[in-house]
């Protein structure tokens, strides 16, 4: 069982064994306890239940593939047949698109380039490709849940307001407000950015997907905490040609759990382009998840219902920015 280990002990001696310097390249300085095993002083300290907490993660995550559309498998089973091609003539363009980018590839690829032809598209055509139920963002926007982290504080009299974290792609839940449910950053081009870039990126990634969460908690305050725990946002990190799907959700005080739920790759040649298949169903899945967001805010809007309701903020959250490095940039005073 899970609490036959004291996460939250653990968790904070990992807390108080942060180096002196640069302790904010660690995830642990942002309450995030990495379940992909990368971050090696945490693998350490929770080896003896390593495996239980990766598996017990999967469960409460329960991420689960869509079945596709017969149309769809005839569609990847018989692709040069011009009949089944015209079943799905959008998939069938964006494909056939890719192809001539994968015949005619000249490498080295900047980070622009794999985000327009091979990222973007992929995303475009898989997820949602009707633009119907979520509205996506693109090329270094800002994250609006990091945009308030930032922000908690600050005078707005006096001091410049802090722009949120830029990210490659992000996808709004239809909910309203909207809400961040899943970002995406792409880390270098091809070939992959160096292990430092890669390493920057993922940190990024867990710390942008944690202000999500805290973010979709203070919209909807007053709940259980086992409300909020079910609670859970995605990410993604393209490296090279590769898709890992990340997965966030908060089961402590102050503790996020991040975890990997699925791993593919988009085709390297055009011989491989029937492998952009698991591309596909991975991403119908994680639209199919994401549109699964409503039942928290439905939830919220029946506290008032009790007589002896009163507003209280969630006691889930924890919430930090990066050590000040320089001196904070004021506006002048202004004089009446």
């Amino acid at each position: 069982m899970i609490d036959e280990i004291d996460i939250a002990k653990c968790f904070s001696s990992l807390r108080k064994s942060l180096p002196k310097t640069n302790h904010e390249v660690h995830p642990q300085y942002w309450g995030i306890l990495d379940l992909t095993g990368q971050h090696k002083p945490t693998k350490k300290m929770l080896w003896k239940k390593w495996n239980y907490l990766v598996d017990d993660f999967r469960v409460d995550v329960g991420w689960k593939m869509i079945g596709l559309d017969q149309s769809e498998l005839d569609f990847f089973d018989n692709m040069e047949d011009l009949e089944v091609q015209q079943t799905l003539p959008i998939l069938n363009a964006h494909l056939t698109i890719l192809k001539s980018y994968l015949e005619y590839l000249k490498l080295p690829l900047n980070e622009g380039e794999l985000m327009i032809r091979f990222v973007a598209p992929a995303f475009n055509m898989s997820l949602d490709p009707n633009q119907e139920k979520f509205r996506k963002h693109w090329s270094e926007q800002q994250l609006i849940a990091s945009q308030e982290r930032r922000r908690e504080g600050q005078d707005p009299n006096n001091e410049r307001a802090r722009a949120g974290q830029k990210t490659d792609i992000i996808i709004d839940l239809p909910t309203g407000p909207a809400l961040e449910g899943f970002i995406c950053e792409v880390s270098g081009g091809l070939p992959a950015g160096c292990p430092k870039k890669i390493w920057t990126d993922k940190l990024k990634l867990m710390v942008g997907m944690r202000d999500m969460i805290n973010r979709i908690m203070k919209t909807f305050p007053g709940l259980l905490s086992t409300d909020y725990m079910k609670v859970v946002v995605f990410g993604c990190q393209v490296i090279g040609l590769q898709m890992n799907l990340y997965a966030m959700d908060v089961r402590n005080p102050g503790i996020y759990r991040f975890g990997i739920v699925d791993k593919v790759s988009l085709p390297a040649s055009a011989k491989e382009l029937p492998t952009y298949e698991a591309v596909h169903l991975m991403l119908r899945s994680l639209e199919h998840r994401l549109s699964d967001c409503t039942a928290l805010k439905v939830k919220h809007s029946k506290l008032r219902r009790k007589r002896n309701y009163v507003y209280q903020e969630d006691s889930l959250a924890f919430s930090n920015n990066t050590p000040n490095s320089s001196p904070k940039i004021k506006l002048p005073n202004i004089r009446s």
